[in-house]
């Protein structure tokens, strides 16, 4: 079955869920459409590199939850750099619109993936449900994360993942790690406090952490079904 998808970032269908649980007002509704076209081409670039059948760059569903999942935070994120962190000056209706988008994307999604946080340009939520991304982290472009992902700080340090890295289900990486490129987490690991090399496949959980190194072709064979590299 062929997924719905929206060819117009000035579809109503796009708004209605943030519309029916919150309400939006005139001004709101203002800011959405001063923003909503490069929202949209943030959404769209992102999508362009994803393999899959439910993912295209020409348009966007609603109803399947990675995908409006993504289009919330691009759009809750554009509006919040360009009338919020930038201007310096606090924007009420701004604020106000923001926290109602990133409110309608946790009711659906379940995912905490806050507005003020900077995602990379490409990303993939695969079930998402109960993921908590933090601002304090630093995520490189193609990031895979899925259902009870935890990034998270300890002492107020968040951690710090290069490119290509996934996030099997339930696991965690919290406080001050850099991993490197082309990285797997099984489901359930958990670190703190430490580093991961390149190419590695991360097991069990903190402190009794078990890297398996050297893992180029196995994590390559994920990402290349996936992603456009």
């Amino acid at each position: 079955m062929k997924t719905l998808c929206v060819s117009n970032p000035g579809e109503k269908s796009l708004y209605r869920p943030i519309v029916s649980m919150y309400g939006i007002d005139r001004k709101e509704a203002g800011i959405i459409k001063d923003f909503q076209r490069e929202a949209w081409e943030r959404c769209l670039n992102c999508f362009s590199k994803i393999k899959d059948p439910y993912y295209n760059d020409s348009g966007i569903c609603p109803y399947h939850v990675g995908q409006y999942l993504t289009f919330l935070y691009f759009l809750s994120n554009t509006i919040y750099r360009k009338c919020l962190a930038e201007g310096g000056q606090q924007d009420n209706v701004a604020q106000s619109i923001c926290d109602k988008i990133f409110m309608t994307s946790m009711t659906i999604s379940s995912a905490d993936i806050y507005y003020a946080h900077s995602m990379p340009d490409v990303f993939l939520p695969l079930h998402p449900l109960g993921a908590v991304l933090t601002g304090k982290a630093k995520i490189g472009d193609f990031f895979v994360f899925m259902q009870g992902c935890n990034l998270g700080i300890n002492k107020g340090v968040g951690p710090q993942l290069g490119e290509r890295v996934v996030m099997w289900g339930n696991s965690k990486i919290v406080g001050d790690c850099h991993v490197g490129n082309n990285v797997m987490f099984s489901a359930n690991s958990y670190i703190k406090d430490m580093d991961i090399p390149d190419n590695a496949i991360v097991f069990g959980q903190y402190p009794n952490v078990i890297i398996k190194q050297n893992c180029e072709d196995e994590i390559n064979n994920f990402f290349e079904e996936r992603f456009y590299l």
